[in-house]
């Protein structure tokens, strides 16, 4: 027996078998003590029990477990239990007492022998009679052991119940309460570590005790960590769709800071791997947060752009004023801002939305101009007035925003009211308005009435008899029978062409039936990433402008536009116009169709049509397609040298797509398991609520004007002559 500071152990006791004879005790019968313990369990104490073996009893009945002839009876107390095996001829029996079951052990001295009792928790009692071993040790071990596991497992039980309760309250929303609770379970998981290691921190029993405990702790906390982290981002995203960037940015980074506390712990990497993930979202998020403000300008900029009806264009350029001046506030004062565009191109942004807005007031002043001729024409003199009051109106915000926006447009448009004002006043006199008598001047410009009349503003005097008109200066006569009269400075114009505005941009031709075409490929808009501002990235769709998305390294936008731009055979001098001052090629297949026609004639084709156009578009930019049958979607698009595929949804109902629309695309990806881009393909008329939410939802719009561009740039269109395009000006 040899003792090395820590226990007692007796080698040839853990390692030999066989029996005995006269001179020497036997070992066991089948194999050694040794092999009963597990690999890393370590002996504090062996002995033999002697020859009257051990007696096991329960309630009144006792039951003796002797030997075989030649045999003993060998105890090994390791770190965590007791092991007891019988040596006999018909086989080795073997019993564990574990120490975490003890609640009494107690020594009975005699002359001859000593017994040691063991009693557990259910009531059993074990009775040990060492040999050549000081029985008090025995009882000293044994109840260190039993002490040290006991308060073990009082502290290990109060961990477990503590992160119970501590994922109740996460699971209710009290993060604060849960918080405390990982504080209490993280304390007693500690004080069960102190009491491992005053005993013997090298029990493995123990050890993994511990690590389990551990492993809840830290998965208890990294949930409530996930969730306080999610209640951050659900604010961040609330806050984007109500516009408050700044604030959402602060929510995301506060997430972030929270996720990133938690992986400064000491934590494998399967319980690390999720708080990662969610930190790879939030960087997502923020990229894309960092893009919305100046999309979402540009997107209601071409709305504003698109917008036929003067009103409606109005609140439009209003609102496209409204987001390029909170691009431009964006993180005024930082250092480094976290949202793209550049304060000069922004500042030009904002100068063209005021002159789109000026204009816009302009066309309905103009219009309610026309519609008063006409009423006083038919001598519906109230409704003339009201029409002229709506007309001035409307000149009179224009000068109000003239006024704090753009000064030098206040004379013309003071001009204008004036004329209004004169014409309303000679209602107000009580003096018929002639019909003839109804030129509106817009910023120099002229434009024809309902009956092709022009009429002077400043100099044109009424004549009687046959309500002839001649010019102060020339008293020149029109052909056809009626009387024109311009403006000393004007020229006559042929047929039924429209006057557009001077060079300056104000003003607006009355006669306009739709807003001024961009130059080049149709609504094309200026790029600001080519000018310098980051962010824009390309304009993949109009949606895209609105849809916060990640950008990819060549500045062509997202993975998913290079997909539908350079990537894949599009450059950006074919896809935009206007970067370097050449509209795209016109192919022949168009046949003197224009953009803006063409886009209408897009909308006239039925869903099968346009299904068959989007698969041919995706087929010359280099996918695979195939049709999808009972679901949202239509198309899954693969490319070799994509890893992401695309799932495609084509849209042709001949009424608005809005938010809803939208919305019921979003969940269709998630059904694969390849999780592929969402893109929606749209001919209908899309309204601003629908960008919001493919910007929030990340998925990709590309609408009419845009699908023009792709077919355009691909070579791709219908069979179509111009005379089948409808005309928008007819």
């Amino acid at each position: 027996m040899t003792f090395d500071g820590q226990g007692l152990v007796d080698e040839a006791l853990l390692t030999e078998t066989g029996s005995g004879g006269v001179l020497r005790d036997g070992y066991l019968a089948d194999r050694p003590l040794k092999t009963y313990l597990e690999s890393a369990e370590r002996p504090r104490i062996v002995f033999a029990s002697g020859h009257q073996g051990v007696v096991h009893d329960v309630g009144s009945e006792e039951t003796v477990h002797a030997p075989g002839s030649g045999y003993r009876v060998l105890v090994a107390l390791t770190g965590r239990r007791a092991v007891i095996v019988v040596g006999d001829d018909d086989g080795d029996r073997s019993f564990e007492i574990p120490f975490d079951a003890l609640r009494e052990v107690s020594v009975t001295t005699g002359f001859r022998r000593s017994r040691v009792t063991l009693r557990t928790e259910s009531g059993d009692g074990w009775h040990l009679y060492p040999a050549r071993i000081d029985a008090e040790k025995v009882q000293e071990y044994l109840e260190t052991a039993a002490d040290a596991w006991n308060r073990f497992e009082t502290h290990l039980s109060t961990a477990r119940k503590t992160l119970d309760s501590a994922g109740t309250a996460r699971v209710d929303g009290d993060f604060a309460a849960a918080e405390a609770a990982c504080e209490r379970a993280e304390s007693a998981l500690s004080d069960a570590r102190t009491v491992q290691r005053e005993f013997d921190d090298t029990v493995p029993a123990m050890e993994r005790r511990l690590e389990s405990i551990r492993e809840e702790c830290l998965g208890e906390r990294r949930e409530l960590v996930r969730d306080r982290a999610r209640s951050r981002v659900e604010r961040a995203e609330q806050h984007w769709r109500q516009g408050a960037y700044e604030r959402a940015a602060d929510e995301y980074e506060r997430a972030r800071e929270r996720l990133e506390s938690f992986l400064e712990r000491d934590c494998p990497g399967r319980t690390a791997r999720p708080v990662c993930e969610d930190l790879a979202a939030i960087d997502r998020n923020c990229e894309r947060l960092g893009e919305a403000p100046l999309r979402r300008a540009l997107a209601l900029e071409r709305a504003a752009e698109r917008a036929d009806d003067p009103e409606t264009a109005i609140d439009r350029w209003w609102d496209a004023y409204e987001g390029f001046r909170t691009v431009l506030e964006l993180d005024w004062g930082r250092k480094q801002s976290r949202f793209d565009g550049e304060s000069d191109t922004i500042r030009e942004r904002l100068e063209a939305a005021v002159a789109g807005l000026l204009g816009a007031r302009r066309q309905a002043a103009d219009r309610r101009f026309r519609d008063a001729h006409r009423l006083a024409g038919e001598n519906q003199i109230e409704e003339a007035r009201a029409a002229y009051g709506d007309a001035v109106d409307h000149l009179e915000a224009a000068i109000s925003t003239a006024q704090k926006l753009a000064p030098a447009e206040l004379e013309d448009i003071r001009n204008r009211l004036g004329d209004v004002e004169s014409r309303m006043d000679s209602l107000s006199d009580g003096g018929q308005h002639d019909p003839e008598d109804a030129n509106v001047e817009n910023s120099g410009a002229r434009a024809e009435t309902d009956e092709d009349v022009k009429v002077d503003d400043e100099d044109s005097e009424e004549q009687t008899g046959d309500e002839e008109r001649t010019d102060d200066r020339d008293s020149e006569k029109e052909t056809d029978g009626e009387e024109r009269t311009d403006d000393e400075d004007s020229e006559e114009q042929t047929g039924d062409e429209e006057r557009t505005d001077d060079d300056s941009g104000r003003g607006t031709d009355i006669e306009r039936s739709d807003d001024k075409a961009n130059e080049g490929n149709g609504d094309t808009d200026d790029d600001p990433k080519s000018a310098g501002t980051a962010g824009r990235g390309g304009d993949n769709s109009t949606a895209e402008k609105d849809e916060p998305t990640p950008r990819s390294e060549n500045g062509g936008g997202t993975a998913e536009n290079v997909a539908l731009r350079e990537a894949h055979g599009i450059s950006e001098a074919t896809d935009r116009s206007g970067i370097d001052g050449r509209d795209p090629p016109v192919t022949t297949s168009e046949r003197g169709a224009g953009p803006d026609r063409y886009v209408d004639y897009l909308r006239t084709l039925d869903g099968e049509q346009v299904l068959d156009t989007v698969v041919e578009v995706w087929r010359v930019l280099g996918w695979s397609t195939d049709r999808i049958e009972d679901s949202e979607a239509d198309i899954i698009a693969r490319r070799p040298d994509e890893a992401r595929p695309m799932i495609l949804s084509v849209r042709s109902q001949e009424v608005p797509l809005g938010a809803r629309g939208v919305h019921r695309l979003e969940g269709v990806a998630k059904e694969y398991e390849d999780d592929p881009t969402p893109v929606l393909v749209t001919t209908d008329p899309v309204d601003p609520s629908a960008f919001e939410v493919a910007m929030l939802r990340g998925l990709t719009l590309v609408d009419a004007p845009r699908l023009d561009e792709l077919a355009r740039s691909t070579g791709v269109h219908p069979a179509i002559d111009a005379d089948s395009v409808p005309d928008r000006q007819s």
